[in-house]
């Protein structure tokens, strides 16, 4: 196996502030940070330590992994940084920076960047002959899950499996780190349509994480949500919506309700009502998982991408109750939001401009609504193939459109 697939991979949502930097500013800089962030620090000491895992989370209609933040956890990666004497700073210590860096880029979703710090990280520990570091191996596995958010699914899947290999070679696959990729192997196989291998794949990931990290875990709670979404996909909607109950109640032993986690599988659950037409319901879920996020993020809504997605499924659930006008300004509001974060070519933009164009569609707006479900399809084809049953259904509307 080559050692491009051997890497190691943190998150992080802390500005960008290198040793450099610091050393810049001067140490009258670097102490008053360390002072405003102590107490927090030493309460996160034993909670995050970087043994942590990335775990892909399936979402019903997306095609990225949901932002998974931890609180404090980049409270504690940083300050951990910032402490060290310059001088102690190893070639390692740098690799693993370079990986924290990415991984603080990866959750802002600026991917670009978070790629080419990931790349360093990985080129550093090939350097040190490091193959089988865990943050090596990490830093493979969060490239696997930033290009599938790209919609780079071949890369995607190439890093995803490089990971896998390098756990299993070096660590076996009883290791936690195997676990977590074979659930992220699953998931990539969901969003790209493979279901045939995803439900292999997720029923041995459920396996394999049971016994690595308990059957009442965190990372158990978002496998078994992985499942329930699949389960959904393939026509079983009840046993859906009693494996996605069973990872709430899970989550909700191990997260605080305002939890991006917790407040994506309330969303996922929210789908399932409305597949299930229990219309009520999902509605009263849906709201109650938008005033969490709102209330999670004061005032920085209008460019979150997890708060466009929940306007975009509450909007589906008006337009299919006949709330059309209100389901337009929610798609509206959504796709301003989704193209301000990836631009024009993305997924999750093609389906906002769908679910728009189908409102416009419904409203006798034709020449707007095809504008709209025309791009749509066309990006959907580029990016995830004619054969992927988003594109089929996107070509769908089109042709009730024509």
């Amino acid at each position: 196996m080559s050692k491009v697939f051997q890497i190691y991979v943190f998150i992080f949502l802390f500005p960008f502030y290198s040793q450099a930097q610091f050393g810049k500013l001067g140490n009258s800089l670097k102490k008053k940070f360390e002072e405003t962030v102590n107490e927090k620090l030493e309460s996160k000491n034993e909670q995050f330590e970087t043994n942590s895992f990335n775990y892909a989370i399936a979402f019903l209609d997306k095609s990225e992994s949901f932002e998974n933040k931890q609180q404090g956890e980049n409270i504690f990666k940083a300050v951990n940084y910032l402490r060290k004497n310059e001088d102690d700073i190893t070639d390692r210590d740098q690799a693993v920076e370079s990986y924290e860096l990415g991984r603080i880029a990866y959750l802002n979703r600026k991917y670009k960047f978070a790629e080419g710090s990931l790349l360093d990280a990985i080129n550093s520990f090939e350097n040190l002959d490091k193959d089988d570091d865990p943050v090596m191996l990490k830093s493979i596995g969060l490239l696997g899950l930033l290009y599938s958010d790209m919609g780079q699914f071949n890369k995607a899947l190439l890093y995803t499996q490089g990971a896998l290999s390098g756990w299993d070679l070096h660590h076996s696959k009883q290791s936690k780190g195997y676990a977590a990729e074979y659930n992220n192997l699953a998931v990539l196989h969901l969003n790209i349509g493979d279901y045939s291998a995803a439900e292999k794949e997720i029923k041995e990931a459920h396996k394999l994480i049971a016994s690595a990290e308990g059957e009442k875990s965190m990372p158990s709670a978002i496998v078994l949500n992985n499942q329930a979404i699949l389960t959904e996909y393939l026509g079983r909607s009840d046993e859906a919506l009693s494996l996605v109950e069973q990872s709430l109640s899970i989550a909700g032993d191990e997260l605080r309700e305002k939890s991006g986690v917790y407040l994506q599988l309330m969303t996922n659950k929210a789908l399932m009502l409305q597949k299930s037409a229990n219309y009520e319901r999902s509605e009263s879920t849906y709201l109650e998982a938008i005033d969490l996020q709102k209330s999670r993020l004061k005032l920085k809504r209008a460019s979150d991408a997890d708060y466009a997605h929940m306007l975009n499924n509450l909007a589906s659930l008006y337009f299919i109750t006949g709330k059309i006008d209100e389901a337009e300004e929610l798609l509206k509001e959504s796709l301003l939001i989704f193209e301000s974060r990836f631009g024009s070519q993305h997924p999750l933009v093609a389906t906002a401009k769908l679910d728009l164009g189908n409102i416009y569609r419904v409203q006798g707006k034709l020449e707007i609504a095809e504008t709209l479900i025309g791009a749509a399809t066309s990006t959907m084809e580029a990016i995830l193939g004619k054969e992927h049953p988003k594109t089929t259904n996107s070509r769908e509307y089109l042709a009730l459109l024509k």
